[in-house]
């Protein structure tokens, strides 16, 4: 698809596309962390962005590094008809913030966040939806700090039928 081909060239412009670089969340280290996936979908593609691009440790504020990232994403919202879907994701360590009593508030604030800055720089006729899954679909055991940082993540899901799919 024309989307997905124009989508991967600008990020590798960019450097960011699978990087496969090391660390978790916050610059720990880790081996074989992929910090952006572009992956198929049913009905479209998806983007796994690893959130120690987006994020500080235990917040939910975009660092400005991410802002390049996240426009060639949205500049994939942009182009023919589309519903957008951000979904947050946590490891399994508990947070216990004023701000963000538990991994629900924090997987929440991080994807409006992303959400918000996408839907800014992308097409005003695309649908948006904002997701909160905290620790409860991981994409493989908490069991090291590697696999948690791997689960720390946003996707971004694109749509290309222009469906909310919210159980994606």
């Amino acid at each position: 698809d024309e989307r997905r081909r124009a989508t991967r060239e600008r990020l590798g412009e960019r450097g960011q596309r699978g990087t496969g670089g090391k660390g978790g969340e916050g610059g720990e280290e880790g081996e074989g962390i992929h910090d952006v996936e572009l992956v198929e979908t049913k009905k479209g593609f998806k983007f796994r962005i690893s959130t120690r691009l987006l994020f500080e440790r235990g917040k939910a504020d975009v660092k400005e590094s991410a802002y390049e990232l996240l426009e060639a994403i949205a500049e994939a919202s942009a182009k023919g008809k589309a519903t957008v879907t951000v979904v947050g994701h946590t490891c399994d360590l508990p947070i216990k913030t004023a701000e963000y009593p538990s991994n629900w508030e924090l997987s929440a604030r991080r994807a409006t966040n992303v959400l918000r800055i996408i839907k800014e720089m992308g097409s005003p006729d695309t649908h948006f939806a904002a997701l909160a899954r905290a620790e409860f679909s991981p994409l493989c055991d908490n069991d090291t700090e590697e696999n948690r940082a791997r689960n720390r993540r946003v996707e971004v899901l694109f749509d290309l039928e222009g469906t909310l799919n919210y159980g994606y």
